[in-house]
């Protein structure tokens, strides 16, 4: 083998001989046109062309194994001439999640677990961690190590190279699920997982999987182990160039995987030591796509003339403007490197400095891929919202005290950056929150309710269904019921008349009304329902509640006397115990299924008038006949879905359609890796074929990943109805077909407010002055419903 699985082997000594060059390669993450553009341009590993690869060579590209055998080839043939060292992705718990296990199932369906055993226990485990490079005669020395200085580890000052970690075993097949004590392992993560961080307050306030290192930490590293500086990569840098400087020069990013995951838009750069004393100098490329490649690789890459292969170098960066990002630099804006290497050119180290990108008018590949980027930052902004959306809608409602369901746009923003720039990693700020605005077409007022309804999480099943957008089953089901008699409506939910709604009574109703969504799906409609009332199965009338009161938009709110009136006549009937369903059935005195006018009179007689405490004036009566009359399509008649909207409480309304906004599939979004690591266990052939009761037992597993994020843990109801929608009615799952096709999406069109759909000016939804607060008496909630929060808080 290459490497000697022996602690010995764990870091690497590499002596730059005079006459020799030594080129340091970041994460290339299966991008194989970077790796041969790189050979190009740079030369093929050769007794005097050396190549360090510092980690993270798989996932995210699809060429990831094409890579490592290139360079195992080279490594056989020429052994001093490539060096590797692992990066955090070569661990078999990664590679899971994030595309080369995919990649190498598509490339051996029938040998995957000869070749996925190999790779991770045979090679991720021996590969080095670490690396010292000098000249030689020894003078100067740089460390290289994929993540960071490790830090936080008890009881032990600054990791000592050639004392810490020469004395630990690295043969482990991940470095996930570390035991806290477990501190070789945390020494090792921390060398694979670190992220430089520019100041204390930033430390504290990472987030991110290891402890970040600041200056002082890389300063005591660098003195302990006696070198000048470190290189790194494990991360883009921020400037979006080949490299990136940061703790005074003591501490170099290099990332060489260029426009990363087609997207990113960033240089890839390289470091090239050489000289005696050892020089460092920065080069940046941007690989050309796979056509050009090939047409480029064809004509020059075998030439003797390294003329041609020069020019065609040339003639590309110059197309791709790499030409103008180097102008772009200038030697004010370098950030020093230490004493030794403050030699350096300015266009030597140019691309590890803060300098800007090349011109936003700049056209071509990069352009493009500007775009593209910019598509990129949308989805990931709305995967966040999608995970955060409870928090936001709790934010939100609490900014509208008056329950009008829309805010203005400064209370949306600031809200929405509260919310989620702390899960972000420093991607969103006013400015972006601002693009968003005009990129999700919204205007003022923000419909909350609706905007948080718009993105949704969604499968990609074999049978090629689309996992149903719950509230826009029960909207469409509430159009056809809005004028259905009550009589009706109640034999057809509850037809054996035990005033009861089970899963297989609703997913038998639903298609009476031309709502034809699979059964598992609507068992997930159901089980929504029975989270809001807190019941199982779900009474008649709570059924009847839900399906009245949730709907994509909420009930418009009125600010004069009627709609007031109707809400204290709503009150007043939870206040006498009864539901809403349960009045409207006793005043419905010739059951008929609808309330006529004198009916409607006659009922509210029956409440407590205002002389009695809380009760409502003959006034409010009257307003309240007005109002259901005039929001029902039968001028002489009020069915049972009229009536629930016009008296239920706004706060009663929001509060059902903040539960809704609750997916069952989100939990098993934000824990996907923990549901993989499950099933990999259940699974040790890596057949990605599972029963669906082992499917749910692995569900079960996620539970206490999420109460640790402080989330409700699944229930048995939602534990099924995740296994039914993975199984898609079959009795087992193919769980990374059904993991790799949950994805978020946006599935509203831009909104615009009536006003502005119209051409007329908008007007903010502030709180008007002619609208008077809420009135002060608690909600009283239906019977059976667990506990509101009190609305009517200050915005």
């Amino acid at each position: 083998g290459f490497w000697e699985p022996v602690p010995e082997a764990n870091l690497l000594r590499i002596t730059v001989p005079r006459g020799t060059r030594l080129l340091i390669v970041g994460d290339t993450h299966g991008q194989l046109e970077d790796v041969l553009w790189m050979f190009f341009k740079y030369g093929p590993p050769s007794s005097t062309n050396w190549y360090l690869f510092n980690g993270d060579i798989v996932d995210r590209g699809s060429h990831a194994l094409e890579i490592l055998l290139l360079l195992f080839a080279y490594k056989r043939d020429c052994p001093e001439a490539v060096h590797i060292l692992r990066g955090n992705h070569e661990d078999a718990s990664c590679v899971l999640h994030y595309g080369f296990r995919a990649e190498l199932e598509s490339k051996f369906p029938e040998s995957l677990s000869d070749v996925w055993n190999a790779l991770t226990t045979g090679v991720f485990p021996r590969i080095p961690i670490a690396a010292v490079v000098s000249d030689s005669s020894g003078t100067r020395q740089i460390g290289v190590l994929h993540g960071g200085v490790p830090v936080g580890l008890a009881d032990q000052g600054p990791v000592h190279l050639d004392g810490d970690l020469k004395r630990i075993s690295r043969s482990r097949q991940t470095l996930q699920r570390l035991a806290e004590s477990d501190v070789d392992g945390r020494l090792l993560y921390g060398l694979l997982w670190a992220d430089p961080a520019e100041s204390e307050e930033e430390k504290a306030n990472s987030g991110s999987r290891a402890a970040k290192f600041v200056e002082a930490d890389t300063q005591a590293f660098c003195e302990r182990n006696e070198i000048a500086l470190i290189v790194r990569s494990h991360e883009v840098p921020r400037n979006l160039r080949g490299a990136w400087s940061s703790h005074s020069g003591r501490c170099l990013t290099v990332f060489s995987a260029s426009n990363y995951t087609g997207s990113v838009g960033n240089l890839g750069g390289i470091l090239e030591c050489q000289g005696e004393p050892l020089g460092l100098h920065v080069h940046e490329h941007w690989a050309p796509p796979w056509p050009r490649l090939a047409r480029i690789l064809a004509s020059d890459g075998t030439a003797s003339d390294s003329v041609a292969a020069a020019t065609a170098v040339m003639e590309w960066e110059a197309e791709v403007g790499l030409e103008s990002c180097e102008a772009g630099c200038t030697a004010e804006s370098l950030t020093p490197l230490p004493a030794p290497f403050a030699s350096l050119s300015v266009s030597a180290a140019r691309a590890a400095t803060a300098a800007p990108s090349p011109s936003e008018t700049s056209t071509g590949p990069r352009a493009e891929s500007r775009a593209a980027a910019m598509a990129q930052r949308a989805q990931f902004m709305t995967e966040r919202l999608v995970e955060h959306k409870d928090e936001l809608f709790e934010r939100l409602s609490a900014a509208d005290p008056y329950c009008t369901a829309c805010v203005v746009k400064v209370s949306w923003a600031r809200n929405l950056l509260e919310v989620l720039a702390p899960h972000c990693e420093g991607l969103l700020s006013p400015a972006v929150v601002e693009e968003l605005w005009a990129e999700w077409g919204l205007s003022e007022p923000v419909k909350y309710v609706r905007f948080l309804h718009r993105f949704q999480i969604r499968d990609s099943p074999a049978d090629g269904s689309v996992l149903v957008d719950r509230i826009q089953a029960v909207t469409k089901l509430h159009a056809q019921l809005v004028n259905f008699s009550t009589m009706n409506l109640e034999h057809l939910l509850d037809p054996n008349g035990d005033k009861t709604v089970t899963r297989q009574e609703f997913s038998a109703f639903l298609p009476m009304f031309h709502v034809q969504i699979p059964p598992w799906q609507a068992a997930a409609v159901y089980e929504t329902m029975s989270n809001i009332v807190g019941q199982h199965p779900i009474t008649l009338d709570s059924s009847i509640l839900c399906l009245a009161l949730v709907s994509q938009d909420p009930p418009e709110q009125l600010s004069d006397a009627l709609g007031l009136a109707a809400e204290a006549v709503g009150r007043q009937i939870l206040g006498s115990g009864m539901t809403f369903a349960g009045a409207f059935r006793t005043w419905d005195t010739t059951h008929d299924g609808f309330l006529s006018l004198d009916e409607l009179e006659e009922g509210l007689r029956s409440l407590p008038l205002a002389a009695s405490p809380g009760g409502i004036s003959p006034d409010e009566a009257r307003a309240c006949c007005q109002r259901l009359h005039s929001m029902t399509a039968h001028k002489e008649k009020v069915s049972m879905f009229d009536f629930v909207r016009a008296v239920a409480p706004r706060e009663l309304t929001l509060e059902l359609q903040g539960t809704l906004i609750k997916e069952v599939l989100k939990h098993v979004w934000r824990c996907r890796p923990a549901l993989l690591d499950a099933l990999a266990r259940a699974d040790p052939d890596a057949s990605n074929v599972i029963g669906l009761e082992a499917f749910k037992d692995c569900v079960w597993e996620i539970n206490p990943h999420l109460e640790r994020r402080g989330l409700h843990s699944l229930g048995e109801i939602q534990v099924n109805v995740i296994g039914e929608i993975a199984a898609a009615g079959r009795d087992q799952v193919r769980y990374e077909d059904f993991l790799r096709g949950l994805h978020v999406e946006d599935v509203g069109a831009p909104l615009a407010s009536p006003a502005s759909a119209a051409g007329g000016a908008t007007t903010p939804a502030a709180e008007p002055a002619s609208v008077p607060a809420p009135t002060a008496a608690p909600l009283l909630l239906l019977p059976g419903l667990g506990g509101s929060r009190r609305r009517g808080r200050p915005g």
